[in-house]
């Protein structure tokens, strides 16, 4: 029911930045803390029944973000020759592929905030925990063993605001 839906967005875990998301200690972290800034004020006109011009702005910075933030990540990939970056480069594809579907649906008259905050909070949780803590393993020189052992130490605050 739409009530369940609102309470379940009500007790939705936001993602905070911490030290431990970090990439590269520059653009791509920036990027990052951009994205979850949108994230929260999504939050927030979601809970705050906000009219539709509020969401439109939402949906407007997402496709900016994703042109210019994923740019950013991918031009650091060719420049690293990250030999993942075909695997990396089509999660954020997925990303796109849904949020176009989204903006879709919006321009159709749908009321699209809840099910947009949803997808992004679990998307970005997922993509920086994994795809991208591994790039910035990567360059830095670590191994995927590095990783795995930073990401069980911590990536708990992640797995916290997913409600696991």
């Amino acid at each position: 029911s739409q009530a369940e839906k609102h309470r379940g967005i009500m007790q939705l875990q936001l993602i905070n930045w911490t030290e431990a998301m970090s990439v590269d200690g520059g653009q791509i972290d920036n990027t990052h803390r951009s994205l979850i800034s949108l994230i929260t004020r999504l939050h927030l006109i979601v809970n705050h029944a906000a009219d539709c011009d509020s969401v439109s702005n939402i949906l407007c910075e997402l496709a900016d973000y994703t042109g210019a933030g994923f740019l950013v990540e991918e031009k650091v990939m060719i420049l690293s020759k990250y030999n993942e970056r075909d695997q990396h480069v089509a999660h954020h594809w997925e990303f796109i592929d849904c949020l176009t579907n989204i903006i879709a649906d919006f321009e159709r008259g749908r009321e699209v905030g809840n099910d947009l905050l949803i997808f992004l909070v679990h998307w970005v949780a997922s993509h920086i925990r994994n795809n991208d803590q591994q790039f910035g393993l990567f360059l830095r020189g670590g191994t995927r063993r590095q990783l795995n052992g930073r990401l069980r130490r911590e990536g708990a605050q992640i797995e916290a605001s997913r409600g696991r």
